[in-house]
């Protein structure tokens, strides 16, 4: 397996505590920053930080807003041809996520103040 640390960090959501050091610890870095690992070292840490019950991480909003976008024809290339600029978008899509995350776990102390249901 082979990519790069942002590739990594990406995918850390979908993942338990602890992915993105584990990867870290067990992977070699090349001349160009790629982070390489043997097959059966990728897959013993994949399966390691699994999420319980093999679910689908859940969309969060910066994940919907993604999605609503190339829907309707916005993608990266055509915003950069327009404005003339980098595309953000996965920096955005990246902070929406992080937002609806906290506004999750935020709602969630809300309705249960003492932790009860987790």
């Amino acid at each position: 397996m082979r990519c790069t640390i942002d590739q990594l960090r990406r995918v850390e959501r979908d993942r338990l505590p602890g992915y993105v050091a584990a990867v870290m610890a067990t992977a070699t870095v090349t001349e160009r920053g790629h982070l390489e690992l043997s097959d059966a070292d990728w897959q013993r840490i994949r399966r390691e930080f699994a999420l319980p019950g093999n679910r689908r991480p859940r969309l969060r909003l910066g994940d919907w807003v993604a999605v609503a976008a190339r829907a309707a024809g916005i993608t990266p290339a055509r915003i950069q041809r327009l404005t003339r600029r980098t595309c953000r978008c996965a920096a955005r899509q990246h902070r929406l996520n992080d937002l609806s995350a906290r506004l999750e776990r935020a709602i969630l102390r809300l309705l249960d103040p003492l932790g009860r249901g987790r």
